[in-house]
This record gives structure tokens, C-alpha cells and sequence, in this order.
């Protein structure tokens, strides 16, 4: 994806194209009404943007959006990531695609990934699986497809097993469901961690 737009109407090229993409991804500010809140969060000085998303190959249909917002969380409960606060983290409050199978929402879940290091989340990125749009097909396995996980190790294992014999979830298990995507450790932190543990151990 190399087509943004900040301005609600214009798009952004962010680089030269070479050749048309067969989908592209622009985005427009929501109205102040529309900004994404939380009790236990503020919005950060972005405010929440739609993610529009059009397949070029296909006739330029509008094929999906997506509603996102880099997050501050100050609150010390720290709902998604067991973390020092405050932490900013990219929210995706609905993620919507009008054809299953194509590709679509994963297309929108790697977008994701690119906004959330461009807001300074450092690749945090959270969310809260729901039935509210869709009873009959929740998005919780796609999310866990997609390599979101719970806090619940039963629910991360269920979903595990959900892949694993290609069954949708059942509705018992479709509640509302906190998930988030892990941080992978960088190299230099777990040198940093195994320092710190040498130093412990040798006093």
C-alpha cells in the first residue's frame, strides 16, 4: 500500500508508482463527534481516522474500511499490554470488508501495522473482537489468524484449535473479547534483560 490521504477528497502518494497497486488504502479524519474515547484513555493529539480501502483489479470497488486511532493509555490497569504506562497503541475500533476470502481484512491488519509505527506505537496495535457486526461469522479466528492474542490462555488455545479443524467460533465463545497484537523482543533488549539477571545473580 503506498496511497494515503490526510485530507478528506485528495490522496497522498507517498512514493512514486511504478505501477498501479491492485488495491489501494486511503484514509480521511473523522469529525470530532466521531474520535475514538475510553474511560481509562485519552486520545493522542491525532485524531481517529477511516481507512478506506478500493480494489483497483477488480473495477475500483470500494471493497472495505477500516476506524483507527493511536491511543495514550495512562491508566496503570494497562488493559492490553502488560507494560509501564503510559504506552500508545494503535486502535482499530471496527474492521469491516464487504467479500470474505479475498484478502481483504489482512490487507487492512498490515496497514495497521505500518500506522501504528508511524504514530510512534512502536508496533502496538489492540482491538476488541466482537459478534456485534457479524453474529453468525465473529471475527475472532481472523484476528487470531492474523497473529492477535488474548490474555486468556484458554481463549487463545480455543482459537488455536478452532484454526486447527477449520471450524468457526462457537457462539458461547464470541463474546466480547480484548486482543492485541505481541511485541516481538529486540535483540538488544533481551541482551539488555540477561545483563540485568548476570548483575543480579553475581551480587
Amino acid at each position: 500500500m503506498n496511497i494515503s490521504s490526510d485530507v478528506k477528497g485528495s490522496l497522498l502518494f507517498i512514493k512514486p508508482l511504478k505501477t498501479m497497486p491492485d488495491r489501494l488504502i486511503y484514509k480521511t479524519k473523522t469529525t470530532i463527534q466521531d474520535c475514538i474515547h475510553s474511560k481509562d484513555s485519552k486520545v493522542c493529539k491525532y485524531p481517529a481516522y477511516i481507512y478506506n480501502m478500493v480494489d483497483v483489479k477488480n473495477g475500483g470497488k470500494f471493497v472495505g474500511k477500516m476506524i483507527a486511532a493511536p491511543i495514550l493509555y495512562q491508566n496503570p490497569s494497562m488493559r492490553f499490554y502488560q507494560i509501564p504506562a503510559p504506552y500508545k497503541s494503535f486502535y482499530i475500533e471496527l474492521l469491516k470488508t464487504f467479500e470474505r476470502g479475498n484478502g481483504y481484512g489482512k490487507e487492512f491488519i498490515n496497514f495497521a501495522k505500518i500506522e501504528s509505527k508511524k504514530y510512534g506505537c512502536d508496533g502496538r496495535i489492540h482491538l476488541i473482537a466482537s459478534r456485534l457486526y457479524d453474529r453468525l461469522r465473529p471475527p475472532h479466528v481472523f484476528y487470531k489468524k492474523c497473529g492477535f492474542i488474548s490474555k486468556s490462555a484458554l481463549m487463545n488455545a480455543y482459537l488455536d484449535n478452532c484454526i486447527k479443524l477449520n471450524r468457526p467460533i462457537g457462539f458461547a465463545m464470541s463474546d466480547n473479547l480484548d486482543m492485541f497484537m505481541p511485541l516481538v523482543e529486540h535483540t538488544g533488549n533481551l541482551l539488555i534483560k540477561a545483563f540485568n539477571l548476570w548483575k543480579f545473580i553475581k551480587k
